[in-house]
């Protein structure tokens, strides 16, 4: 299955090993997130390195196998969908819009536990909770 993923899973996954940690990394799904995703995570690095108790090596290193497991689409790739995306997500959460915007560009759900998603009715949204449910996790 085919997903974009909110920032604020990978930061869930980056602080310590947890089912979202669990999920991305179980291979049974394919991940996507906008290409501001990562610049937006490294804005929490510190935050994050106190949280997790890493060492900014091993920050550095989990930060890198975290980017592998999931695909950066390019701002060019959702540009034709931000008009729509804006008419759902502006009026709710204008920092979530691009995330609807890849949605609609891959024609895929979204994961994310962020209420602000789910007021809207357009984009499928499937919860930590919900996905478990679908993985092959051991």
């Amino acid at each position: 299955m085919k997903l974009v993923v909110d920032t604020n899973i990978l930061i869930s996954a980056l602080i310590k090993d947890s089912t979202n940690r669990k999920i991305i990394f179980s291979g049974d799904f394919e991940l996507h997130v906008p290409e501001h995703a990562f610049s937006e995570i490294e804005g929490y690095k510190d935050m994050i390195i106190t949280k997790s108790k890493l060492d900014p090596a091993d920050y550095e290193l989990f930060f890198n196998l975290l980017k592998g497991k999931v695909s950066i689409a390019a701002e060019k790739d959702v540009r034709g969908f931000m008009k729509e995306a804006e008419k759902i997500m502006d009026p709710i959460d204008e920092d979530d819009t691009v995330f609807i915007a890849l949605a609609l560009a891959l024609e895929c759900p979204v994961w994310s536990n962020d209420s602000d998603f789910m007021k809207q009715k357009k984009v499928r949204i499937y919860t930590t909770d919900e996905l478990l449910k679908k993985v092959k996790m051991s």
